[in-house]
């Protein structure tokens, strides 16, 4: 009994005598992140990064990068894409969040709030609070039914968006992927 009580002194000793350095960040196996000079990303290892230069000429000219998953399926690949929009005004991060939702909820046929809440992101050396959505619909009437997840920040005068989508068949590893990635999506 004394043994184990003097290991437990020992460790709370040797745990106290830390001196508060660099904490390490840990990245999940398999991932890595993805960062320029505006945001960081966390994405698996086997996901395809497309960069500017390989864009199609479809590819709305906001689009930072893309990142899509190595399983291809005929109809639809899921991907997940970082776009900015430069502001004409001020805006905080929350409400530019609600007016996204707000805006998909016109342009989706069949818009279904799957899961909406309130979360932290990154933004230069804060956190500011934004929405994590988790929706579903069309994006045409002839459209597959598509999920999307999405999360965004605003800095000063720019508004960044990453938006991941999946075919709503897709397997739930693709679903928790790709949050994992959303939520880990911070602007520098």
């Amino acid at each position: 009994m004394k043994r184990f009580l003097l290991s437990i002194l020992c460790l709370l000793v040797l745990s106290g005598c830390s001196d508060g350095g660099d904490v390490v960040e840990v990245t999940p196996v398999n991932t890595h992140y993805y960062a320029t000079k505006d945001f960081r990303i966390l994405i698996p290892d086997e996901w395809e990064i497309i960069e500017p230069n390989r864009f199609t000429s479809q590819t709305p000219v906001n689009t930072l990068i893309a990142f899509r998953n190595n399983v291809r399926n005929e109809n639809f690949t899921a991907n997940v894409v970082i776009i900015t929009n430069a502001l004409q005004q001020t805006i905080s991060t929350t409400d530019y969040s609600r007016l996204l939702l707000q805006k998909l909820k016109t342009e989706l046929i069949g818009y279904t709030e799957l899961q909406v809440e309130n979360i932290p992101i990154t933004i230069g050396a804060g956190l500011e609070n934004t929405l994590f959505s988790f929706i579903e619909g069309r994006e045409g009437s002839n459209s597959d039914v598509k999920r999307f997840m999405q999360s965004s920040g605003v800095k000063e005068k720019n508004a960044y968006i990453a938006i991941g989508s999946f075919l709503s068949d897709d397997l739930e590893a693709t679903a928790q992927t790709i949050e994992k990635m959303i939520r880990s999506f911070e602007i520098k």
